[in-house]
Order: C-alpha cells, then sequence, then structure tokens
C-alpha cells in the first residue's frame, strides 16, 4: 500500500494558505486596438469613443453609427437652444426698439 504524499498542501499551508479563495477571479475588459480604452460590454465588446462593436468572441468589428433617434434628439436640442436665445434677445430688447 502506497501512502499519499502531502508535500504541497504542506507547504502552501504553511505559507498561510489553508482555505481557498472566496472571491471570484477578476478579469478586466479588454482594450480597444485603435485607442487602447477599456470596452464595455452589451451583448458584445464595444468602445464608445470609436464607436465600434465587437462580438462576444471578439472577433467582427463594426462601426455602430446611428442616425435616426440621434439625430432627431439633436435637432430637437439645437431648436430648444434657438428658441431660448430668441426668447432671451426679446426679454432684453425695450417695446419701444421692436417697433411698438
Amino acid at each position: 500500500m502506497f501512502g499519499l504524499c502531502h508535500c504541497s498542501k504542506r507547504r502552501r499551508e504553511a505559507k498561510g494558505f489553508g482555505e481557498l479563495p472566496t472571491d471570484d477571479l477578476y478579469f478586466p475588459p479588454p482594450s480597444c486596438t485603435r485607442c487602447d480604452e477599456d470596452l464595455h460590454f452589451d451583448e458584445g465588446w464595444y468602445c464608445e469613443t470609436c464607436c465600434v462593436r465587437w462580438s462576444e468572441r471578439g472577433d467582427e468589428p463594426e462601426f455602430t453609427d446611428t442616425y435616426g433617434d440621434d439625430l432627431a434628439a439633436e435637432s430637437a436640442a439645437w431648436e430648444a437652444a434657438a428658441t431660448a436665445r430668441h426668447s432671451a434677445t426679446r426679454s432684453e430688447t425695450p417695446n419701444h426698439e421692436i417697433g411698438d
């Protein structure tokens, strides 16, 4: 009958490692191959700076350009800013200068 050698176990326990770690491993996010920024994950990896999305496996890059919703929101913001500037200009101008 052979006895099991626990040399590595004894060395590990001598270092103070008698219990398994309780934390999960932390894997830092990959970096964009263009701008070196950290990538974010949402149904695939994407870089907000470069507007590029990769598949979950990290292959098949594609641009994430959007036009519809972003353009409408941007147009509404410009319109609101123009209206606010126009209102501010009219309230600062005395009535006799407007042409009353």
